[in-house]
């Protein structure tokens, strides 16, 4: 089994298709990222990724900037109790 890695991926405005792809579908996003890291057998076929192998955690925007956060491997993880000490 491969060890738990939260991945944040950082989309610029001076790529506007990536940023606007980002933002409004940050699935596509990670699926170029998987690809790019040779997991093609974590790609979501229904663009959900939430499962213990690949979870999509967060997008947010703070322009010029989209965040994109996912785990991969993280069996371990409960966004219930994510924000007690611990946790996370």
């Amino acid at each position: 089994m491969e060890s738990p890695t939260r991945i944040l991926v950082i989309v610029k405005h001076k790529h506007l298709d990536g940023w606007k792809q980002a933002w409004d579908e940050p699935q596509k996003i990670i699926t170029c990222v998987l690809k790019k890291l040779h997991y093609d057998h974590l790609i979501s076929l229904d663009d959900t990724y939430d499962s213990s192998d690949c979870r999509f955690i967060a997008v947010e925007r703070w322009d010029p900037l989209v965040f994109l956060v996912f785990d991969l491997f993280n069996v371990e993880y409960n966004h219930l109790d994510a924000h007690l000490a611990g946790k996370n």
